[in-house]
């Protein structure tokens, strides 16, 4: 199966996908006290073709999750990227989203202020809460246009 169309995958990924940015506090990897930030994306779901398209396209990794254990529960797939991998995604279905796009915007914004070296890097408090001030303007303002740029009035 050919990989489907940005249009098709964001609404793909608005009903079957997740957004998250992982941090960590780990004072002992950075020489100093530090929080380190990730981001990633998946996307669960029982038909396996796409889930393989998608990962061929985008690269990451798929697992199963243990609910086909149960009687009458089928076999679900996950795919999952993260760090740059997470970002092309993202870039690329953005525009297209509609429930997750601020969060989405939120995360580029993350990946373009957060450039890691093998997906992690120290962030300075500041940089913190930045992050928390647009994705509360993003998710009071849903209807913002443009790609990845943020605009706080």
């Amino acid at each position: 199966m050919k990989c489907p169309s940005p249009e098709y995958l964001a609404g793909y990924f608005d009903g079957e996908g997740c957004i998250s940015v992982n941090y960590s506090y780990k004072p002992e990897r950075f020489n100093s006290l530090a929080t380190a930030y990730s981001i990633s994306v998946g996307i669960t779901n029982t038909y396996k073709p796409i889930i393989e398209a998608i990962h061929r396209e985008y690269s990451g990794w798929i697992g199963t999750n243990g609910n086909h254990r149960v009687p009458g529960n089928r076999m679900a797939y996950m795919w999952k990227a993260t760090g740059n991998y997470a970002g092309r995604f993202l870039t690329e279905i953005e525009p297209f989203l509609i429930e997750k796009r601020p969060r989405a915007i939120a995360a580029l914004f993350h990946c373009d202020t957060v450039v890691w070296p093998k997906l992690w890097r120290s962030v300075a408090p500041e940089g913190v809460y930045l992050r928390g001030l647009v994705l509360k303007y993003l998710e009071a303002h849903p209807n913002i246009r443009g790609t990845n740029e943020c605009h706080l009035d």
